[in-house]
């Protein structure tokens, strides 16, 4: 970084009393009549007026769910069900593939009522699951999933390829 009041490639560093609090990075060129500012921390009333349109706020901190992968039985021998805690993550994904290929069960129902939210690595990971099922001649049906998860789901296409039921005693009734 260059030393205070150096500048370096159109680029002023500047510290003290300026509009944006201590030490800023501020580009020389003007735009619009305020000046771009590259800083860590709140934005300023100054920030706040040059950038109205943009909402200043922090991401909540993610939460500290342990995951976890529960197993039991159907209601008949033929189907074994899955209830999985927690998001399913780069760090968790492997867990959730080993559950999953440990089931022998010729119907598999996994529960995901109590995943709260997926991302691309969950995504991943479900077809992952689906196609580790339909090699071994398995059926897979999920059940629970909130508004967010079907909506990822619809978006990502791959909706379409599960079998999805609100719950597990209507999973179980269908797959039998």
């Amino acid at each position: 970084m260059a030393q205070l009041g150096a500048r370096l490639d159109g680029i002023e560093e500047v510290e003290g009393s300026n509009p944006f609090g201590s030490t800023s990075l501020r580009s020389r060129q003007r735009s619009g009549g305020c000046r771009a500012v590259l800083r860590l921390g709140e934005p300023s009333p100054l920030l706040r007026r040059c950038f109205p349109q943009m909402i200043f706020a922090r991401m909540p901190a993610m939460s500290a769910e342990t995951f976890h992968v529960e197993r039991r039985p159907g209601l008949s021998g033929a189907i074994d069900i899955l209830t999985v805690k927690g998001p399913i993550t780069h760090s968790t994904s492997p867990a959730f593939q080993e559950a999953i290929s440990t089931v022998t069960a010729p119907r598999l129902i996994v529960d995901l009522t109590e995943m709260p939210s997926v991302d691309s690595q969950a995504v991943g990971a479900l077809v992952r699951a689906f196609v580790t099922c339909n090699k071994a001649g398995r059926r897979l049906a999920f059940v629970g999933l909130n508004h967010r998860v079907k909506k990822v789901l619809k978006i990502t296409g791959v909706e379409p390829r599960f079998d999805i039921y609100a719950s597990v005693a209507e999973a179980e009734s269908r797959l039998n």
